[in-house]
């Protein structure tokens, strides 16, 4: 897969001393937004290196192909050249240099300004709003890689890939894609997720866990739990594939191009924005609200037709 498919990341931060407190800030952005935000009092430069590793480890869960990844810290870029292996394709850079990264460096920066310092003089908070959200996971019966997406409300697509052994795990990883990114939105207070896994929906919308639950699942229920621990209301919503849903078969069409292009070794920047512009006309013409079921899970009778 050639670095143009790689998302751009920097991760923002400041060690700051106050009388006797010190405390580390870190902000990280992916392709322009901000992704995770921390603040933490520290008394070492061992634990100021251990906060950073973690913002490195919740980053990169933002990784298509590997990353292009911008972080001052010159110990913590050591680390990471000196262990690529564990994490293929990625690209640590030690200058903030082209239009994408100096863009997404700006967004942590000004992230970061807003914890230090709070909202600029006379800047008008961004107004809550509604999202709506589709998922899917796309896999072949032979391989492992699927390919995962979400489309949502706002015109914007995110694709990523996950190895897994069955296409269940991928729904559930796509769905927790969705909520790693709603953990730091600043506007986001209603949010409808659709998927066309019954099952996803109904484990997500369970007050238990289901009985030998495996990874991707624990970690989508406890990333739905981070969210909504936030403030931030979300439904997951069941709807049938491929009955109509155009938010549906949008999200399909992604998940299907980032397992090609992930099995193919191909850049999907052309055809992520032939959907991303499919995706736009929709939303100009309908709302897309109206896709959204008014019950989160069909009744027997809906799902067994």
């Amino acid at each position: 897969m050639t670095s143009a498919t790689k998302p751009t990341a920097v991760i923002h931060f400041l060690d700051r001393h106050l009388d006797r407190q010190r405390d580390l800030i870190v902000t990280a952005a992916v392709d322009g937004e901000v992704v995770y935000s921390n603040s933490q009092p520290v008394s070492s430069r061992f634990e100021v290196l251990s906060w950073l590793i973690e913002a490195v480890n919740e980053t990169w869960k933002y990784q298509r192909g590997g990353m292009t990844l911008y972080i001052a810290d010159a110990t913590i870029r050591s680390l990471l050249t000196n262990a690529l292996t564990n994490r293929p394709g990625l690209d640590v850079r030690s200058v903030v240099t082209g239009a994408a990264m100096r863009a997404t460096w700006e967004a942590a920066r000004v992230a970061q300004a807003h914890v230090v310092h709070g909202p600029a003089e006379g800047e008008v908070p961004a107004a809550k709003v509604r999202r709506v959200y589709a998922t899917d996971a796309s896999k072949q019966k032979r391989d492992s890689l699927i390919g995962i997406a979400a489309v949502d409300s706002t015109g914007k697509i995110q694709i990523g890939q996950v190895h897994a052994k069955t296409v269940l795990e991928g729904e559930f990883a796509a769905i927790a894609m969705v909520l790693r990114r709603l953990k730091s939105s600043k506007t986001a207070r209603e949010v409808d997720i659709l998927t066309d896994s019954l099952t996803a929906a109904r484990a997500t919308n369970s007050s238990t866990p289901r009985p030998f639950a495996g990874e991707f699942e624990r970690s989508c229920v406890a990333e739905l739990d981070k969210v909504r621990a936030r403030g931030i209301d979300v439904r997951v919503s069941w709807v049938r594939g491929h009955d109509g849903n155009a938010l549906n078969e949008l999200a399909d069409r992604a998940a299907v191009t980032a397992r090609r292009c992930g099995q193919w070794g191909h850049s999907p920047t052309a055809l992520v924005a032939n959907i991303r512009a499919d995706l736009r006309e929709l939303l100009a013409a309908v709302d897309p609200h109206d896709f959204v079921p008014a019950t989160p899970l069909p009744s027997q009778a809906t799902a067994a037709a």
